[in-house]
């Protein structure tokens, strides 16, 4: 708290100064990043970095390096702005604090109330003697009150305003050897950022199973109120935690947990479904902001990222309520991941590790219970017996349960298609492509009756979730283009984009009659947008091992087979 002496006494001379420095710092900066004058500058060392044509480990390590060192400027000034920001929005409201001090205590004293050094407020009528034949009227009780109160809101304010720029200079201090690519804009909006952010990681940390529907609410409305705001969304991630952030959406969607929570829950309908659509906003509100967290490339969220890809065979679980299922981290994260733009370094280092988890933890199995039936190549989220399962992570659109994690991981590679791109032409260190589109078998990941809606897995004949996302993040990976976003325009086809068709006809044509009809379409538009090597390969006369732009014409005959078994398919193909 800043004391009445504190603020009385406070000289900003020095203040200023360190504000003119900053301005000066800046300028000087923004040359050295973004060029002026004619000076070299680290825009132009990125520009000629990434136009040089680098061969052999120049390819990778020291264009990586000067294209990162480059960047780091730009966070250099980032910074330095962000600085600038506190220090002058600082300077400007205690200058404001000081002024209206001054003003309450003048204004006091015209009343006859003296207030002292330490900010007491006391009575202060003058002598007979002084007053002479003047009549004074002493304050009243309610008058002292009022300058006290008036008083404390203006220390509290200069309190609020040291403790923002303390916080957010010491954000940008963290780091030991880096600078923040995110700064604060205002100090206005760095002091709603720091206070909301503080408020909602209080109620991340409270038991998922016993939040109220109103404190979820909230929370929801905090994520809402900061779209796109990367400081706030990174001091949410790394107050909250990897693993705080995974138990406590994994227990805030377990809702067997929450209805037999201590107290109980009202058991009305109205309450269950309330509880549902709050919780589907939290998943696509807190989804968003971690992707938007995902992009900063401060120590702590670098580690923030690499602890999460850690945490994916691990169960994150409630285990402080009734219910003892258990969720994976890589189930909770994914469903997370069905919203915003993840960054795609860190798409691809959870996508290699989630197929890898697949991998080594797909194997046969015989279901619980007198009779039960042994089931082949069962992925590691359906292989658990029933009462270890969790019955629904996902609470949002489709009409999936959110329990396969490759369902949300393929979300999200559609909204990044140069990670997309990564991901499907990789075969280092697997051949991801092999396994989401040949070797993975999925399984029917639905709401189940108990659920009150829905249908069991047994008899559900509709589309598979996890089918229609991986059709989706393919056409993003061959195509450079996120199907979902409805105003991107083409891009031009890279090496990289070939290589996705290539393993793609190569996969899907291995499968025959086995092919996802979900896909279908995807695989059309995929086709359509390489229309060009498509025609070129169906209209030649033989193969010529010579000509490179040719498609295995085998694979292709396959694959356009399968897919015309659709009529919307089918006339996409038809238009090439």
């Amino acid at each position: 708290m800043v004391t009445f002496q504190e603020l009385n006494d406070l000289r900003l001379g020095k203040l200023q100064a360190a504000v003119t420095d900053w301005q000066a710092m800046i300028d000087k900066l923004v040359k050295v990043a973004d060029g002026g004058g004619g000076a070299v500058s680290a825009a132009d060392m990125d520009r000629k970095a990434k136009a040089a044509d680098w061969k052999g480990q120049n390819a990778t390590v020291t264009k990586d390096f000067v294209t990162v060192t480059a960047r780091e400027f730009g966070d250099v000034v980032t910074v330095a702005r962000s600085v600038h920001t506190i220090l002058s929005g600082a300077h400007s409201k205690l200058t404001e604090h000081k002024s209206d001090l001054a003003d309450a205590v003048s204004r006091a004293a015209k009343k006859n109330i003296y207030v002292n050094d330490k900010g007491m407020v006391n009575a202060a009528v003058p002598s007979p003697q002084a007053a002479g034949n003047a009549k004074i009227e002493p304050p009243t009780q309610a008058e002292i009150d009022a300058v006290a109160r008036e008083i404390s809101t203006i220390l509290t304010a200069a309190a609020e305003t040291d403790s923002t720029a303390a916080t957010a200079l010491r954000f940008h201090a963290k780091d030991k050897h880096g600078f923040e690519s995110n700064g604060f804009k205002s100090f206005d909006a760095a002091q709603k950022s720091i206070d909301d952010s503080d408020e909602l990681i209080a109620l991340g940390k409270l038991d998922p199973s016993k939040i109220t529907n109103e404190q979820l609410e909230r929370f929801n409305a905090l994520l809402k109120a900061h779209p796109n705001d990367p400081v706030f969304a990174e001091r949410v991630a790394l107050g909250l935690g990897p693993e705080g952030t995974l138990k406590f959406f994994a227990g805030a969607v377990d809702l067997d947990s929450w209805e037999n929570r201590d107290g109980g829950a009202t058991g009305t309908r109205e309450d269950r479904e309330k509880r549902m659509e709050l919780l589907g906003t939290l998943e696509k509100q807190l989804g968003t902001t971690l992707a938007t967290a995902s992009h900063s490339n401060s120590e702590g969220m670098e580690a923030w990222k690499e602890k999460a890809v850690a945490l994916g065979g691990e169960d994150v679980g409630n285990g402080k309520g009734t219910s003892q299922t258990r969720v994976y981290g890589f189930q909770a994260m994914s469903n997370l991941m069905r919203h915003g733009k993840y960054e795609g370094e860190f798409l691809n280092d959870y996508g290699n590790a989630l197929v890898k988890f697949e991998k080594e933890n797909t194997g046969d199995v015989k279901d619980p219970g007198p009779g039960g039936k042994h089931r082949e190549d069962v992925l590691p989220w359906d292989k658990l017996p029933s009462y270890a399962k969790i019955d629904q992570l996902h609470y949002g659109e489709n009409n999936d349960a959110g329990t396969d994690p490759m369902t949300g991981f393929m979300k999200a590679l559609a909204h990044n298609p140069d990670a997309a791109t990564d991901f499907f032409s990789s075969t280092d260190p697997q051949d991801n492509a092999q396994h989401v589109l040949k070797d993975r078998k999925p399984f029917n990941d639905v709401v189940p009756d108990s659920m009150g809606y829905g249908k069991s897995a047994s008899d559900y004949t509709g589309p598979n979730a996890s089918y229609e996302a991986t059709g989706n993040a393919l056409v993003a990976a061959a195509t450079g283009v996120d199907p979902d976003d409805r105003s991107a325009r083409p891009v031009e086809h890279t090496g990289q984009h070939r290589q996705v068709l290539d393993s793609s006809l190569k996969y899907l044509a291995e499968r025959g009659d086995d092919f996802p009809a979900e896909m279908r379409d995807d695989m059309a538009i995929v086709l359509t947008n390489h229309g060009d090597v498509v025609h070129h390969s169906a209209s030649a006369l033989a193969d010529d091992p010579k000509d490179a732009r040719l498609l295995d014409r085998d694979q292709l005959l396959e694959v356009s087979k399968q897919v015309s078994r659709d009529q919307n398919s089918y006339g996409m193909l038809t238009r090439v």
